[in-house]
């Protein structure tokens, strides 16, 4: 009988040692499956340099599995918000908190920043006349009738109406992504008519060039990705200009430019201001805002009637029919 306890005890000790040592050599199995694995390090990629791996030659695949970790990590870093001037003139505030705080500009902070600071100068400055009547300017060869209606109109309200021509041409065709960008050559094509931008090149009659020395002061303008081709559809919105947004600025100008005569005209036609007189004969145009306006032009003299011919390409468009799209 105790022989019999012995050889239990014995089989029991053999047992609890092996489950012992069985769990022991688990653990280390796991151990070394875990440590043996070499982790690869994830390191930060840009999408822009990631996108040149995929597209240089000779470059072997990468595998999804090691991309994944860079977009499971990536953390959205928000950027600040614009802070935009407080402005006095109530229609410019009114620009501000519809527009520039609106949806077109939710992803453009640069152009939020650089339309804000336009408007805070043209809050400051732009109550001066929106046009110009200096030899060798576009503006200065229209005649003294047209150039009366428009000096009506501050520049200030000018480059609001231009803003939203363009606004509404680009939503016409859905370019929403443009506008951004449109907005800034539209609020800043007639910088160069403010008094703290006439110089030398004012003085010779270049308003669309001088524009663009108070825009180069602006520190974000600078940084604009489309800051050149702002610049030249600008310096082009009286010639020919080129894209999308060039032509769309030279259109929401001309179509901002008849607005203008049209509700001057209605404004102030009844007026002893000499924006009424012999009403000349016109070519054909449809019978809208357009022939109300033009209306108004008196002819007295031949170079009076060139300068009003001049005045009517300028504004309605090169063949005097009206803007074509």
């Amino acid at each position: 009988m105790h022989l019999l306890q012995e050889w239990f005890d014995a089989i029991g000790f053999f047992i609890d040692l092996a489950l012992r040592l069985s769990l022991f050599l688990f653990a280390v199995a796991a151990a070394v499956l875990i440590f043996s694995r070499k982790r690869e390090a994830v390191s930060e990629i840009s999408l822009h340099n990631l996108s040149k791996l995929w597209t240089k030659e000779g470059t072997n695949e990468i595998h999804i599995s090691k991309l994944s970790p860079i977009w499971r990590e990536e953390k959205t870093i928000a950027e600040p918000d614009v802070q935009l001037p407080d402005l006095q003139n109530s229609r410019a505030a009114a620009f501000v908190n519809s527009i520039l705080q609106g949806p077109f500009f939710e992803k453009a902070n640069l152009q939020k920043a650089v339309c804000g600071q336009i408007l805070k100068l043209l809050d400051q400055e732009g109550n001066c006349p929106s046009v110009v009547n200096l030899k060798g300017d576009v503006e200065g060869s229209w005649d003294e009738n047209t150039y009366q209606i428009l000096a009506r109109t501050t520049l200030l309200d000018h480059s609001l109406n231009v803003a939203e021509q363009a606004i509404l041409l680009l939503s016409e065709s859905e370019s929403f992504h443009v506008i951004p960008d449109t907005l800034v050559a539209a609020l800043g094509h007639d910088l160069g008519k403010l008094e703290s931008s006439r110089g030398y090149l004012y003085s010779v009659g270049e308003h669309p060039l001088t524009a663009g020395r108070p825009l180069g002061e602006i520190e974000e303008f600078k940084k604009l990705p489309r800051k050149n081709e702002i610049e030249r559809a600008i310096k082009l919105h009286h010639k020919r200009p080129e894209g999308l947004l060039g032509k769309t600025l030279k259109k929401a100008d001309q179509l901002a430019r008849q607005k203008e005569l049209e509700e001057t005209v209605s404004r102030f036609g009844d007026e002893k201001t000499g924006l009424t007189g012999n009403k000349p004969p016109l070519p054909t145009q449809q019978q809208n805002s357009d022939s109300i306006a033009m209306e108004s032009i008196k002819f007295s003299t031949k170079d009076n009637a060139a300068a009003a011919w001049q005045a009517q390409s300028d504004i309605y468009g090169e063949s005097g029919e009206g803007i074509k799209a």
